[in-house]
């Protein structure tokens, strides 16, 4: 939330709290860098695994749009472990930028806070719907899922309602939708002269004079062409290119820690996976993602050159030990950040979620034929989760439905997840002395699966992919 553009409606209410000092007070000094001066009240925070981030982030941000820290200026960053301190200045939200330059936030890195400040810098308050979409856009990760284009973006853009929580879809990524479809059709500089030529409290009419005048196209032609676009959804630019453009972040491994606060009902993104490294031409590549104690996360997978069309969302909210996905070949980036969602009723652990993430190239895990796979390790597989896209490089779906090879050094045992919306289901396992369809037996998802001594090659089933259609889950190892 940028307060900069909420403020107005909780002015009074911030003047008497400061005017009485209840404002937080700030955190002792962690680090600085050109750009940030970073206080924190968490003594672990190691700068050299945090430091990078804000330079890194805040460097690639000025260069696609030109409007990072400026020379003479650095941003406050506040960093608490406890939101409770900050609510009251953020207007019940548990990050903000409630000044000039100032970020109180509950996470180590916050990269939508972050871009509020950055563009605080050049712009006192733009429409809260660009505000909000730009903060997206160019700062957080993997927590949009699909958005559907809808007329709602008429009141989101007349500042009404931008702060609701109680809504079919969240609202922020709604407004990113919006934006990014503007990014892509006119350019990001066209989209930051309109955003620096709005204000908080345009009418619809004076937004649409604006836009004419800095996009050629009105408010309605702008509408009418997102909404054409239909539901799907959008990455992250800043970290994709910083993945894909000019990599600056360690490729190793990343211990990150997500904190979350009491009946905080939206988290921003915490931390990303750094890039998959370029793959052999025609090669579909398992890869592993490792993660530990993980809650409520989205790991998002994407081509570097395909755009948002090569985008899959893998929900992480189970929180697997491992994770296996299917790459083709070519370059990709993979972020895990934080996802919408109201913690668990009476839920105390969602105060706190710990990940150790890092990413690992497979053996031939998975195929479309049983000798195209190499046996590894049972124990070393908890998960094998194959989304839409993955399933279509892999060749793996018919009109029958589709069909995955695994195999294994030994009998692993097996759970077949409980299915979300949209999920697709298991048919059967087929499970095979290697590739002699002699020995194979052919179990149905639901039922026990053999007893088997020895390696195994095992095949999933699954209903025909569709447009609906979410990722293939199972799961697979010592449970």
């Amino acid at each position: 939330m940028s307060c900069g553009s909420c403020r107005l409606r909780f002015a009074g209410a911030l003047v008497a709290l400061l005017a009485l000092g209840c404002g937080p007070e700030r955190p002792p000094l962690a680090f600085e860098t050109a750009h940030f001066v970073v206080y924190s009240a968490d003594p672990t925070l190691d700068p050299e695994a945090i430091g990078p981030w804000y330079e890194a982030h805040e460097a690639m941000f000025d260069s696609l749009t030109g409007l990072g820290v400026p020379d003479a200026e650095r941003v406050e960053v506040w960093h608490f472990l406890d939101d409770s301190v900050i609510r009251g200045e953020c207007a019940g939200a548990n990050n903000c930028v409630p000044s000039r330059g100032r970020v109180l936030t509950v996470d180590h890195f916050h990269g939508h806070e972050n871009v509020h400040a950055y563009l605080g810098f050049h712009v006192e308050q733009s429409n809260a719907a660009f505000a909000e979409g730009a903060a997206e856009v160019f700062g957080s990760v993997g927590r949009s899922g699909v958005v559907t284009p809808t007329e709602d973006i008429r009141r989101l853009l007349a500042g009404r309602g931008v702060y609701d929580a109680d809504v079919e879809q969240n609202n922020y990524a709604v407004a990113a939708s919006f934006v990014r479809y503007l990014i892509d059709t006119h350019g990001v500089d066209a989209f930051f002269t309109l955003y620096r030529a709005t204000r908080h409290d345009d009418s619809l009419a004076r937004l649409d004079e604006r836009m004419r005048a800095t996009l050629d196209d009105g408010l309605d032609a702008s509408i009418e062409g997102w909404l054409a676009r239909g539901p799907r959804r959008y990455s992250e630019l800043v970290f994709r290119e910083l993945e894909c453009g000019t990599p600056r972040l360690p490729r190793e491994a990343t211990s990150h820690e997500l904190r979350r606060g009491p009946r905080v009902w939206s988290v921003p993104t915490a931390t990303y996976l750094g890039a998959v490294r370029s793959l052999e031409p025609t090669t579909a590549t398992p890869v592993r993602f490792e993660l530990s104690s993980a809650r409520r996360l989205t790991l998002v997978v994407g081509r570097c050159d395909e755009g948002d069309e090569g985008l899959a969302l893998v929900d992480l909210t189970r929180a697997p030990s491992e994770v296996w996905t299917a790459l083709d070949a070519g370059r990709h980036y993979a972020m895990v950040g934080t996802g919408w969602g109201p913690p668990d009723e009476g839920d105390d652990t969602a105060r706190r979620a710990e990940a150790v993430v890092g990413w690992q190239e497979s053996p031939a895990l998975l195929g479309r034929t049983c000798a195209e796979v190499e046996p590894v390790d049972a124990a070393s597989v908890t998960e094998v989760v194959l989304g839409p896209s993955a399933l279509d490089r892999l060749g793996a779906c018919g009109a029958d439905g589709c069909e995955i090879w695994l195999s294994f050094s030994s009998a692993p045992a097996y759970e077949h997840t409980e299915l979300e919306e949209g999920q697709l289901p298991v048919r059967s396992i087929r499970w095979c002395d290697g590739c002699d369809d002699a020995t194979c037996i052919d179990v149905p998802a639901s039922d026990p699966l053999p007893e088997w001594e020895g390696a195994v090659r095992v095949r999933v089933r699954s209903d025909p992919l569709d447009e609906e259609s979410g990722p293939l889950r199972v799961r697979f190892g010592h449970l």
